[in-house]
C-alpha cells in the first residue's frame, strides 16, 4: 500500500469539515472565533509516495496559512481543493483521487508556494541534501503536514493551551494524529522537523513520552533549539523543534548551527 492509499485519509477527508471547522473555532478560542476558514482540511503536502524511507525529513507546522484574498493561492490552490472534495462529498470518488494527486504534485505543479516552501527546501538542500536545490529535495527527501490541519487567518487567534487541551478529544483531531502516525510508519522519515515551538510542544506532549525534546546549548536559549525523539504509532524517530523561521525567529543563516547542533545531538545519542 502507497502511503497516500492508508485509508486514515480518506477518512478524514470525508469528513464534514465545514462542521468540524464551525465546532473547533468554538473551542479553540474563549471568544468562540479562532480563526479557522472553511476551507477543507490539508492531510499533506508533497510526494509522500516518493519519498526514500530512512532518507527523507518531514516537517511539521501548526496550521495552513489562509492567504489574503489578492493572492494567486486561491484561484490555484483553494478554490480547486473547495470544488474536488465537494465533489467528493457528493459521491464521486475521481475527485478524491485528483485531490490526492493535486497534493502528490504539489512541487510539480502550479500550487506551490514557493515563497514559503523555497527558503525552507534551500536550508534542506544545503544542509542536508548537498546533492539537491531547493526544488527538487521535495521530490523525494521532504515532505510536510501540520498538527492542526485547517486553514486560519491569524494563527495567534488559535488557543495553543486549549489546542493542547483538545489534540487528543475531538474526533476530528483524534483522526488526523492517527492519520500522521500511519503516514510516519509507512514513510519511516530520518528526522521529524517542527517549525515552531508551539507545535514542537504539542508533538512533545503526544508523542514524547518516553524521551522528551530538550533545549540544546546556546541555541536552545536564543531559538529554543530542541531535540528529543518520538513515537508514532509502531515508529521510533528523533526529532528537532525550534521557534519558527522568519521575521522574528531563526534566520538563512542559522540553518548551518542547528544542523551541526543536530549532528552533535544524533552522535551522542
Amino acid at each position: 500500500m502507497k502511503p497516500s492509499e492508508i485509508p486514515e485519509v480518506k477518512e478524514f477527508m470525508s469528513r464534514d469539515y465545514f462542521s468540524d471547522v464551525h465546532r473547533l473555532n468554538k473551542i479553540l478560542n474563549n471568544r468562540g472565533d479562532a480563526g479557522l476558514q472553511e476551507v477543507p482540511p490539508i492531510p499533506f503536502t508533497g510526494d509522500i509516495d516518493s519519498m526514500e524511507n530512512g532518507n527523507c525529513i518531514f516537517l511539521i507546522g501548526i496550521n495552513p496559512h489562509f492567504p489574503a484574498l489578492s493572492r494567486d493561492a486561491h484561484r490555484k490552490e483553494i478554490a480547486p481543493i473547495k470544488k474536488m472534495i465537494r465533489q467528493f462529498h457528493e459521491g464521486n470518488d475521481i475527485f478524491y483521487t485528483e485531490f490526492i494527486d493535486s497534493r502528490l504534485s504539489y512541487f510539480r505543479g502550479n500550487m506551490a508556494n514557493w515563497i514559503h516552501y523555497g527558503g525552507i527546501g534551500a536550508g534542506y538542500a544545503e544542509n542536508f541534501f548537498p546533492k539537491q536545490n531547493q526544488r527538487s529535495v521535495w521530490e523525494k527527501n521532504i515532505f510536510a503536514a501540520d498538527i492542526l490541519p485547517y486553514w486560519s487567518t491569524d494563527t495567534s487567534k488559535i488557543s495553543l493551551s486549549r489546542l493542547s487541551k483538545n489534540i487528543d478529544k475531538d474526533p476530528a483531531l483524534i483522526l488526523h494524529q492517527k492519520m500522521l502516525c500511519r503516514l510516519i510508519e509507512e514513510i519511516q522519515p530520518s528526522m521529524v522537523h517542527i517549525n515552531g515551538i508551539s507545535a514542537g510542544r504539542l508533538v512533545n506532549k503526544l508523542y514524547c513520552n518516553d524521551n522528551p525534546i530538550k533545549p540544546w546549548g546556546r541555541l536552545g536559549d536564543e531559538h529554543n533549539l530542541m531535540f528529543g525523539k518520538a513515537t508514532f504509532g509502531n515508529y521510533d524517530v528523533p526529532v528537532m523543534t525550534h521557534n519558527q523561521f522568519g521575521q522574528w525567529g531563526p534566520k538563512k543563516r542559522h540553518w548551518p548551527e542547528f544542523a551541526d547542533a543536530w549532528r552533535d545531538w544524533r552522535s551522542n545519542q
